[in-house]
């Protein structure tokens, strides 16, 4: 790509922000989601001073200097969160992810969005452009309708659905992007339950096909989990979002199933549970941190070792481990 489509790029990006800012401050207001006070209750997501329980000063300058990409390279930086033992989730600790991650929302500003599928199991008769296929096809590998073992030993097909899992903090930005039904609420991002339908928000292009109230069967994380999920929206088309963790490789929501990353507000059922809820937090503790600190190329590597080091810090105590973190200009 040209510096100078670079350019183009960036400012069209920035003049929407400034644009959804606007809309964001005037219709801000204060939620209070009646979580459970239990071991699973995400206190660090909405502690007061962290933008979570309605409008603070703050956030549009934070939501700004990340949609800025021109900036980005210095003031974030992107890790991800890997289990110790061998690269074995089931080895991890919940709890220590759990703390990990109220951690990380207490002491940063900390932005997490991935684009991460969903499985849909069962011949899937949909168009092509809703499957998850990877930029260069794998040889003799299928993304739709392969033929899988399911955990009971059944013969299942299996498609892989583009999906986007969106934190708490960005949620309020896309409330003007809405073209049918409404936005992600407060109270979307808990689930109380083994049992509760998760609402989700579909891309535009899913318009015609579900409808609002519709209710559709996928899992998450190759099959460990089942879920039933609630269609309560759809997005304009052209909706999107810089992803930090790809070098700033635009998302697109267009056809995809846009999902809350919901904090869970109970124990573990089972084993079988308790392995998905540490893949739910692995992805959930690998984010974007913002360095709160001005850095030019003279005191780059320092600053960004320091605050390494504190994320260092809080992942052993917590004995979590993670990766070095991915730069926007790597």
């Amino acid at each position: 790509m040209t510096s100078q489509k670079k350019k183009m790029q960036r400012s069209f990006l920035l003049a929407i922000v400034v644009g959804l800012i606007f809309v964001f401050l005037a219709g801000c207001a204060h939620d209070n989601p009646n979580a459970s006070s239990t071991m699973g209750t995400e206190s660090g997501e909405h502690s007061p001073g962290h933008y979570e329980n309605g409008c603070d000063d703050d956030l549009d300058s934070i939501l700004v200097e990340y949609f800025n990409l021109a900036h980005q390279q210095d003031t974030y930086f992107y890790f991800h969160v890997h289990p110790r033992g061998g690269g074995r989730p089931e080895m991890m600790s919940l709890a220590g992810l759990r703390a990990m991650y109220r951690e990380l929302n207490e002491q940063f500003d900390y932005i997490v969005v991935h684009d991460h599928p969903f499985d849909y199991i069962g011949h899937f008769s949909g168009a092509e452009r809703f499957v998850n296929n990877p930029p260069e096809p794998i040889p003799d590998v299928a993304f739709r309708n392969q033929r899988v073992t399911d955990r009971d030993g059944n013969q299942v097909y299996w498609t892989s659905l583009r999906g986007v899992q969106l934190g708490r903090m960005l949620y309020r930005y896309f409330g003007n992007n809405i073209a049918l039904g409404r936005n992600f609420e407060a109270a979307d991002f808990y689930v109380n339950s083994p049992d509760d339908v998760v609402n989700v928000i579909l891309g535009a292009a899913y318009i015609g096909i579900y409808d609002v109230g519709d209710t559709l069967s996928l899992s998450l994380y190759a099959m460990t989990k089942a879920f039933n999920f609630r269609v309560i929206g759809f997005f304009e088309a052209g909706t999107s979002f810089p992803h930090m963790s790809a070098a700033f490789e635009t998302i697109y929501f267009d056809y995809a199933i846009i999902m809350p990353y919901f904090a869970i507000n109970y124990e573990p059922t089972d084993e079988h549970n308790r392995l998905f809820q540490i893949k739910l937090y692995l992805m959930k503790t690998s984010g974007n941190v913002r360095i709160m600190e001005s850095i030019d190329v003279g005191t780059n590597i320092e600053v960004h070792a320091k605050y390494l080091a504190r994320i260092n810090e809080i992942a052993n105590r917590h004995g979590v481990a993670f990766d070095m973190p991915l730069r926007a200009d790597t």
